[in-house]
């Protein structure tokens, strides 16, 4: 039950520590489009499982969504028969070399703790009351002394009935939004990518 209720926390310093990946028009215009797209990403179940010989239908289902968003930005995308997602991306570099920048991400959730039926909820401009989930916990300054630094940010936490599976979609929603930002800014300066997404941790 304690791992339930830290990704909460966690999950909220992730996604807006993350955020702040740039700064300037660019960086608002894509910032903005991470918290919708990690809060559609947490509500497909995508639960690992022990007990199955390698991966479960909500894994394949996430792989397919993940595919399909990815392959359309355009850059050289292949999706494995295991559902492993790489995606290459040239370097725009003229006259200069720079080494390889590898990202990896995984999109499954633990299955560990329930994380199918996941009911995100968003609490914007926090401003230090404590957040009361639905199994009862209560969240505040001395449950979680991290929270002060969430004063005036926005916080991301399940309803307490299951995990909210931040680890790693919070992740897997920096890939792709990066990828995006990429797509769409082609001047934008950068050395070659390698990404992989991978169905298991």
């Amino acid at each position: 039950m304690k791992k339930l209720l830290a990704w909460p926390i966690i999950a909220a310093f992730f996604l807006s520590a993350s955020m702040a990946f740039a700064q300037g028009k660019i960086a608002d215009k894509y910032r903005a489009g991470m918290l919708p797209r990690f809060l559609s990403y947490v509500q497909i179940g995508s639960m690992s499982d022990n007990s199955v010989e390698w991966m479960t239908p909500g894994q394949e289902k996430m792989a397919e969504v993940l595919y399909n968003e990815i392959k359309a930005f355009g850059f050289p995308t292949h999706f494995s028969k295991d559902k492993y997602i790489y995606v290459n991306i040239p370097s725009n570099l003229k006259n200069r070399q720079a080494p390889v920048l590898g990202i990896s991400a995984h999109y499954d959730t633990t299955p560990d703790i329930i994380g199918n039926g996941v009911k995100p909820q968003v609490i914007k401009n926090y401003n230090g009351q404590a957040i009361t989930l639905k199994n009862g916990h209560v969240i505040n300054f001395m449950s979680d002394p991290y929270l002060k630094n969430m004063l005036g940010k926005t916080i991301v936490t399940s309803d307490g009935t299951t995990n909210l599976g931040a680890d790693d979609k919070a992740g897997v929603t920096i890939v792709v939004t990066l990828l995006q930002t990429l797509a769409e800014n082609p001047k934008m300066p950068h050395g070659p990518i390698h990404i992989v997404l991978t169905p298991n941790e």
